[in-house]
């Protein structure tokens, strides 16, 4: 799938179910594909329970 393509999201991509009274949705393997891919550039940091800019995690890095 191209970056910048269209997406269908169908009834059976994604699928809702009720477990011991806990909602729990589950993607299609094709939904599960396209977010790894949208967030293979994605990186979430917690420092100490806080989020931390890109300037201060470079900074952490290179000192």
């Amino acid at each position: 799938m191209e970056e910048n393509e269209d997406f269908d999201l169908l009834k059976d991509d994604v699928m809702i179910d009720n477990i011991d009274g806990i909602q729990a949705i589950s993607f299609s393997s094709k939904v599960i594909k396209l977010m790894e891919k949208i967030m293979d550039k994605a990186i979430v940091i917690k420092l100490l329970g806080r989020g931390i800019g890109l300037s201060n995690l470079y900074n952490k890095i290179h000192t």
